[in-house]
């Protein structure tokens, strides 16, 4: 049997259950259709459930490399220094006119092939035969949405006089949860 079951799989913990009642009561038969078997099954099911939720998680937390999340916010307030909110990606997608339009404050931006979105930030008036920009924000934190130029994207309603889009070379790159 093994002093401890963190980050082991289910047959490991069965198989010690089985071992610990073995040893504990004397008995040897554990057959698949006992009630034996069948309260020792339960309690492996609870021990591996609690093993899974709770302690795994908060025993990988428990030091600086392996936190995440609010267990890593936690150690930057316990070594004095705060964490920074993540920001978003933002930045300017670039297209060519072959007539007059606008693209509305609000309109969603993707990325071709990804679920990334970015919202148009201010009304953009295009003029004719023309190159513009459209200034975007992306809609989630983190470092994902720091896309590179040339990505292929594509605004999610039709806008007359729109012609090609692509990645501004200006583009503001974020990081994720920086440390102050």
């Amino acid at each position: 049997m093994r002093e401890s079951w963190i980050d082991v799989d289910d047959k490991i913990i069965r198989d010690d259950i089985v071992s610990i009642a073995k040893e504990k009561t004397g008995l040897t038969n554990f057959k698949s259709t006992g009630v034996l078997r069948g309260i020792i099954e339960t309690l492996e099911a609870c021990v591996i459930f609690i093993y899974k939720t709770a302690i795994n998680p908060i025993y990988r937390n428990a030091t600086l490399d392996g936190a995440t999340g609010l267990f890593l916010t936690l150690w930057g307030l316990l070594l004095g220094t705060a964490r920074k909110q993540d920001n978003k990606a933002a930045g300017n997608f670039s297209g060519r006119s072959y007539g007059e339009g606008s693209i509305p404050s609000g309109a969603w931006i993707v990325v071709e092939g990804t679920e990334l979105r970015y919202k148009v930030t201010e009304k953009v008036t295009i003029p004719s035969g023309a190159d513009f920009s459209i200034p975007v924000i992306a809609e989630f934190a983190g470092s994902d949405y720091n896309i590179g130029t040339g990505m292929p994207v594509r605004i999610t309603r039709v806008i007359q006089g729109l012609e090609m889009k692509r990645m501004s070379r200006w583009w503001r790159k974020t990081t994720c949860m920086i440390w102050a």
